[in-house]
C-alpha cells in the first residue's frame, strides 16, 4: 500500500494498492503461451515460455476511487482475482482480497460574524438589530455526501447540496432580524439568543451546531411629575385659596429595549391612577392631572413644610419601581381684623346718655378672617365689660360679632370716667395663629355737678312755707323760721355741701356761721329748718347760699322775703 493519504490502510481515493502475480511451472513439461491476465490493476502478460520449475513474478497495482469508496467496494473490500494460462494447462485464477476501511462524516460549524443595521452600536439590544452568521459544512468522511441539506430554523434558512465530496466544505452567509420578543423574553429567559443549525445527508444523521449571541437587555422606565401652573380658584395664579387648581403633567416613558407590562401608574393626591397599560421601548405617555387646593391644606401648612407635595409612582413586571415627586408652594396669610366699637347707652334713666348710675353701655366686637387660613383658639377679652369669647373658630372669609354691656357705676360719673370724661374699653383680640390685636373705644361721660338751693319763710309756726322770692312776702307777727332744701340735680355725688345764709349763724353752737350737709347724691334732697330768734319789724330780705367744697362752680343761692308788723 502506498500513494493517497500514506497511513498503509486503503481509506482514501488515491491509496495505491500494489500486487505481485507469481506464475511457476511446477509440472515436468515446458509450457508455452503462457498468459497472466490481471483486470483490476491492468496486469496483462501473453506469450510467456516456461521450463519446468520455473517461474515468473510481475508487479502491478490499483489506484483506489472515491467510486470504490462510495460503493464500499461492494461487499466491503477490493477483491482482485489473476488468472494464468497455457497451451498446455488449462486456466487457473487466483484472488487477493483488500479490506477498504472508509468513514462517512458531516460536519457543520455555525459562526457569529457580526451585527449590522438595528441602532447602530454593535450590540445585540434593538429590535431590527441584523444578526449575521456563517455556516460551514465539511464531509469529514472518505465517502461522497448525497442530498446535504442544512437548515437553521432562527434565521428561516436551508438550501440542499447534490454532493459533497470528502474533504470539501461549502459555506453559507445567513442572518436575522432581532424582534421585540426576543428581548421582552430575555432571550427566553437565559439573556442570550440561540441559533440552532443543523445538516444532514442521504449518508449521515443529523448533525448539530448552536451560536450564542448575549442580548444586551435593559427593562427601565422612566417616570417625571412637573408642575405646570395654578388655575381657578381666587384667580391669582398662586397656591393660596381653597378651589385653587394646581396642575401637573405626568410623562411616563419606557427608555429601555424592553417592552414593560403590567405598567401601574399612581397618584395618591390627585387620585389619578391607571393599570395594566403596556409600554413599548421608546413609547412616552404624556397625562394632565389637577389637584383641588383644600381649607385643609393651608390651615396646616402643606403638613407642616409649606408645599403640596405630590408624588407619583410607577411599577411594572420588568423595572424597577420608579417615583418622582413635585412640590407647590403655598401661600399663607394670616390676616384678622378686629373692631371694637361702642354702639350706645341704654337702660337707666334712659335718655340715652351716659349720665346716671345704671345706664347700660353697649359695646360691639367684630372679628373677620381675613386671610386664607382657618383662625383657631380666637378669643376676646375686655377687662371693662368682662367679655371672655373663648375656643372660636374663623374660616378664611368669616366675620364674627359679638355684643357685650358695661353698666355705669356712679364711682364712674363721680370720677368724671376717671378723669378723662370717659368709660374706656381697652379690648384684646388673639388666636393661635396671628399676634394679639387690640382696640379701645369709649363712652363719654356726662359730667354734671349741679345744686339747687330753695329757702322758704314761715311766719306761722311752720304750718305753711312759703317761697318768698320777691318783697313784701308774708306779715309776720312773731320771729319767722326759714327751711333751707338743698338737691343734688346734677349727675355727680357733691361731697361737702356747705350751707350759708346772709343773716344767720346756721351753725349754731359749734364753730363757724356756715351748715355743713356732707355728701349728696344725685338726686338727693337735705333741708334745715332754722328759727329766727327776733321778729325784726318792716321789710325783711335775707339770702341763702350753698356751695360745695372743692367745687367753685357748683353753687346756688336764693332769698326769702318777709314783712315784719308788730302784734
Amino acid at each position: 500500500m502506498s500513494g493517497g493519504n500514506g497511513n498503509l490502510l486503503a481509506d482514501f481515493a488515491g491509496d495505491s494498492l500494489n500486487y505481485n502475480v507469481t506464475v511457476s511451472n511446477v509440472g515436468n513439461v515446458t509450457l508455452t503461451g503462457v498468459s497472466v491476465i490481471d483486470p483490476l490493476t491492468g496486469l496483462n502478460q501473453t506469450g510467456l515460455t516456461l521450463a519446468p520449475g520455473e517461474f515468473q513474478t510481475f508487479g502491478s497495482s490499483y489506484v483506489l476511487t472515491q467510486a470504490d469508496l462510495d460503493t464500499n467496494g461492494g461487499d466491503g473490500a477490493i477483491e482482485n482475482t489473476a488468472t494464468a494460462d497455457s497451451d498446455q494447462t488449462d486456466a487457473i485464477s487466483d484472488a487477493e482480497t483488500v479490506q477498504l476501511l472508509r468513514t462517512t462524516g458531516l460536519q457543520i460549524i455555525k459562526s457569529f460574524v457580526n451585527l449590522t443595521g438595528g441602532n447602530g452600536n454593535v450590540l445585540a439590544d434593538a429590535a431590527g438589530d441584523i444578526l449575521n452568521y456563517r455556516i460551514v459544512i465539511s464531509n469529514v468522511g472518505t465517502t461522497t455526501l448525497h442530498n446535504v441539506t442544512t437548515s437553521s430554523s432562527l434565521t428561516a434558512f436551508s438550501d440542499t447540496l447534490p454532493t459533497l465530496l470528502p474533504g470539501e466544505s461549502y459555506e453559507y452567509l445567513t442572518s436575522y432580524t432581532l424582534q421585540q420578543s426576543d428581548l421582552d423574553t430575555n432571550g427566553g429567559g437565559d439573556g442570550t439568543l440561540d441559533n440552532d443549525a443543523v445538516a444532514v445527508a442521504d449518508e449521515t444523521g443529523p448533525t448539530f451546531d448552536t451560536e450564542t449571541v448575549q442580548l444586551f437587555v435593559s427593562p427601565v422606565m422612566f417616570l417625571s411629575k412637573l408642575f405646570l401652573d395654578v388655575t381657578g380658584g381666587n384667580g391669582n395664579g398662586v397656591a393660596d385659596a381653597v378651589g385653587d387648581q394646581i396642575n401637573y403633567r405626568i410623562i411616563l416613558a419606557n427608555p429601555g429595549n424592553v417592552t414593560l407590562t403590567n405598567v401601574d401608574l399612581v397618584e395618591p393626591l390627585t387620585g389619578f391612577a391607571l393599570n395594566d397599560l403596556t409600554l413599548a421601548p421608546g413609547a412616552a405617555d404624556v397625562y394632565l392631572t389637577s389637584y383641588t387646593l383644600q381649607q385643609s391644606d393651608l390651615d396646616n401648612n402643606g403638613g407642616g413644610d409649606g408645599y403640596i407635595d405630590n408624588t407619583a409612582n410607577a411599577t411594572s413586571d420588568e423595572a424597577n419601581p420608579v417615583t418622582d415627586s413635585d412640590q407647590v408652594p403655598l401661600l399663607l396669610t394670616k390676616v384678622m381684623s378686629y373692631d371694637a366699637a361702642f354702639t350706645g347707652v341704654t337702660g337707666g334713666n334712659g335718655n340715652a346718655l351716659a349720665d346716671a348710675e345704671g345706664d347700660v353701655l353697649n359695646f360691639r366686637y367684630t372679628l373677620a378672617n381675613l386671610g386664607n387660613v382657618t383662625l383657631t383658639g380666637v378669643e376676646v377679652t375686655d377687662p371693662l365689660t368682662g367679655v371672655a369669647i373663648s375656643g372660636v373658630t374663623l374660616a378664611p372669609g368669616e366675620t364674627g360679632v359679638y355684643d357685650d354691656t358695661y353698666t355705669l357705676t356712679q364711682a364712674d360719673l363721680d370720677s368724671n370716667g376717671g378723669g378723662d370724661g370717659r368709660v374706656e374699653s381697652d379690648s384684646t383680640a388673639d388666636s393661635n395663629e396671628t399676634t394679639p390685636a387690640a382696640d379701645s373705644e369709649y363712652a363719654t361721660v356726662v359730667y354734671d355737678p349741679r345744686v339747687n338751693l330753695v329757702k322758704y319763710v314761715s311766719v306761722d309756726g311752720g304750718v305753711t312755707w312759703d317761697d318768698a322770692n320777691s318783697p313784701t312776702g308774708p306779715e309776720a307777727t312773731s320771729a319767722p323760721q326759714f327751711r333751707f332744701v338743698v338737691t343734688n340735680t346734677g349727675t355727680v355725688t357733691l361731697g361737702d355741701v356747705v350751707l350759708s345764709d346772709s343773716s344767720y349763724d346756721l351753725n349754731g353752737a359749734a364753730a363757724g356761721t356756715d351748715y355743713d350737709f356732707g355728701s349728696l347724691a344725685p338726686g338727693a334732697s337735705q333741708e334745715l329748718v332754722f328759727t329766727d330768734t327776733t321778729l325784726l319789724i318792716g321789710q325783711q330780705q335775707n339770702i341763702a347760699a350753698v356751695s360745695v367744697v372743692g367745687m367753685p362752680a357748683v353753687t346756688d343761692s336764693d332769698n326769702a322775703y318777709y314783712i315784719g308788723v308788730a302784734a
